[in-house]
């Protein structure tokens, strides 16, 4: 039988029996697709399982997921173009989120293993920095100390557990200022040595070859002894000797003759001074400050200076990062071995000086306050009391410690300060039944004493001895009908305040004092209350921001209470048992700091 079909039935047929082997092929992609999907969600699931108790084992986990999901997309290559795409949107994703979390628990194992290991190295370094007997090995140990905790302060906490946290801040905490003291003392001790053994420097006479291009692109390089010393393979004279290099690392020999006593590897960091100090067959090596400008970084990549010292085979390597000195310490090395203290900005040499703090404190800005005069025990009624919202007054505060600028020890402690505060456009209102009576107000208050700056530990206590007035004058003396009557306190001030440096930024202050009046102005006149009597007192807390080495901000509030006894008599025309006259007071200033 024979069957004729139309030529478009024909091709029809003709397609779909040519599409088989297309859908066998479809089907075998679709099949192997699934497959894939759910293998790469079980994959992804198991490499995050128990990340926040292992983040190190979840790291691994997930750069394995990744192997898988390349060799994924390498066979998704044979798959119809239909699952290619499928694929490659998930493709993308979970790369994209592979990527995300591997940054993610990379840093907290990087993290968690450098807190483990600072736990165990930080300790250990400190006590090698107190034991040996060289005092510039100290010096140069405590530098290493103070750079792997500034290294630790640098990094990054954003993403990592308190625990972890916690660790790490109170090894910084406990080891940061023990080491600070440490390399204080073995700084002195070090300068001794250089002082004992250096009394005529020598020419430097290879500076041509590694002059440095700029002031700011140089290191020093201080070379103690009596050697032939040669540096790169190049003679560079005879020790000692200062010399100014560029940056970057050195090979130093010290010859005696043709043979090398001692070879010395160093790195030597922009703006650094690198002492070498041999001493027969036993070397001390120290890293020295130079001066450097206040914003200049440190350009080394670990933050600080990298010392390789070796003789022959045998080398020992340190990083130490040195604070800036200036031209007195160089003095200082020529000068019985007294130098400057490193702790402090620019080298000043203070012993009072640390985290912020500077010989001359000057602060200008404005103080907001409130009054309250209030009356007890008036038997007859007549006299007024008055209160003050808020009004603005000019505000200049200074602390000086003269003897800073010159010489250290306690004379130090020993500082002055002042205050003057005076009020502008303030007005006394009273309320009549024909209106309003407005009186001209003025108001002033000021203060001059002594005190000192005895550090006890992390904060400085300060007792103080001072002399002062404050006068605050409604305007309505010549009104009969309005008994106010102006005060002006001529005080002396007995008290002490406590100041905590919490880093080279932010520091707090609190302070108490007890006022004795000396006089109350019109209060104690034949008018109102003769054989008055009474006390002051006053609490304050400050904060203080620097913001830049000679600026910074400073907010605080203080309490002032003054309370008296009338002492009246029965025929007196007041009879009033007590006053109390309070202000509060709120501060916004500048802060210069020389």
């Amino acid at each position: 039988m024979h069957i004729n079909l139309h030529p478009l039935w024909r091709f029809t047929a003709l397609i779909f029996l040519a599409s088989f082997p297309y859908q066998e092929a479809n089907a075998s992609s679709r099949s192997e697709y699934r497959q894939a999907k759910k293998t790469l969600s079980s994959a992804s699931s198991r490499a995050v399982s128990g990340a926040r108790r292992d983040s190190c084992g979840a790291t691994e986990r997930l750069k394995a997921f990744q192997s898988t999901l390349k060799e994924t997309n390498t066979q998704a290559r044979k798959w119809s173009r239909r699952y290619k795409r499928k694929f490659w949107k998930i493709y993308k994703q979970y790369r994209r989120w592979a990527r995300k979390k591997i940054r993610l628990y990379g840093t907290r194992c990087e993290v968690k293993k450098m807190a483990k290991e600072a736990a165990e190295k930080v300790p250990a370094d400190y006590q090698k920095a107190k034991s040996d007997e060289d005092a510039c090995v100290r010096y140069n140990q405590t530098h290493n100390n103070l750079d792997y905790l500034e290294k630790i302060n640098r990094r990054r906490l954003r993403k990592v557990s308190r625990r972890t946290k916690r660790t790490l801040y109170r090894l910084k905490r406990k080891y940061y200022r023990r080491n600070k003291r440490l390399r204080k003392r073995n700084w002195r001790a070090c300068a001794k040595q250089w002082k004992k053994q250096v009394s005529k420097v020598n020419r430097f006479t290879c500076w041509r070859k590694f002059r440095p291009r700029s002031r700011r692109k140089r290191g020093t390089l201080w070379v103690g002894g009596s050697y032939e010393v040669s540096i790169n393979g190049v003679s560079c004279g005879t020790s000692p000797f200062k010399g100014r290099l560029r940056p970057g690392s050195y090979n130093v020999e010290l010859r005696k003759g043709d043979a090398v006593v001692q070879t010395y590897k160093i790195n030597l960091p922009r703006r650094r001074l690198v002492v070498l100090l041999p001493k027969s067959e036993n070397t001390a090596i120290a890293a020295a400050p130079t001066p450097r400008a206040s914003n200049t970084k440190k350009t080394d990549g670990g933050g600080g200076l990298n010392l390789n010292l070796g003789n022959d085979s045998t080398s020992t390597q340190g990083n130490g990062s040195t604070p800036p000195p200036n031209s007195r310490q160089n003095q200082a090395m020529n000068n019985g071995g007294q130098v400057d203290d490193p702790e402090t900005p620019g080298g000043l040499n203070k012993t009072i000086q640390r985290k912020g703090e500077t010989p001359l404190f000057l602060a200008v800005g404005t103080r907001m306050y409130t009054r309250s005069l209030t009356f007890q025990d008036d038997l007859y009624g007549k006299l007024n009391a008055y209160n003050l919202n808020f009004a603005p007054t000019i505000s200049i505060d200074l602390e000086w410690y003269p003897a800073a600028h010159f010489t250290k020890g306690p004379a130090t402690y020993v500082g002055l300060f002042g205050g003057v505060h005076y009020t502008v456009g303030v007005r006394s209102v009273q309320a009549t039944a024909q209106g309003e009576s407005v009186y001209e107000a003025s108001a002033l208050s000021w203060n001059v004493g002594i005190t000192g700056k005895i550090p006890v530990g992390p904060v400085f206590l300060q007792p103080r001895v001072a002399f002062g007035g404050q006068s605050f004058d409604t305007g309505a003396s010549n009104n009969p009908n309005l008994l106010i009557p102006a005060v002006d306190y001529q005080t002396v001030r007995l008290g002490a305040a406590v100041k905590w440096n919490i880093n080279s930024t932010f520091a707090v202050r609190g302070s108490a004092n007890y006022r004795i009046p000396l006089s109350t102005g019109e209060l104690g006149s034949d008018t109102y209350f003769p054989k008055i009597s009474g006390g002051g007192l006053d609490v304050g807390a400050h904060l203080f921001i620097r913001i830049m080495p000679l600026l910074g901000v400073q907010v605080g509030a203080e309490y002032v209470r003054y309370f008296f006894a009338m002492n009246v008599e029965q025929n007196d025309p007041l009879i009033v048992g007590g006053a109390v006259d309070q202000y509060i007071n709120f501060d916004l200033r500048v802060s210069l700091h020389f």
